[in-house]
């Protein structure tokens, strides 16, 4: 299995505009089965329909899945106040 780190701004998933060229770069930088890329934000709920544009990917290549908060470290940022998202996309 090979592992691909993708890590985009969140203005550009916040922007529906670069969804589109996004879900194109994800194609290209993770290629083969088993690619994994993981993206992280904070405080952004509001950006979860990329998510939902590479599930409605023909074919559907991807699996998308929200980390669980007990899955990783948030290093204290998780408050009420700053929230800590990380989605894990893999090629199938």
């Amino acid at each position: 299995m090979s592992e691909c780190i993708y890590n985009q701004s969140e203005d550009s998933l916040y922007d529906d505009n670069f969804h589109d060229k996004l879900v194109w770069t994800l194609q290209r930088f993770a290629p083969q089965q088993g690619a994994l890329v993981y993206n992280v934000f904070v405080d952004r709920p509001f950006s979860f329909m990329f998510f939902a544009k590479v599930d409605e990917i023909p074919g559907k290549p991807f699996a998308v899945e929200q980390l669980k908060e007990d899955e990783f470290e948030d290093m204290g940022i998780n408050d009420e106040d700053a929230k800590v998202y990380i989605h894990r996309i893999v090629r199938k």
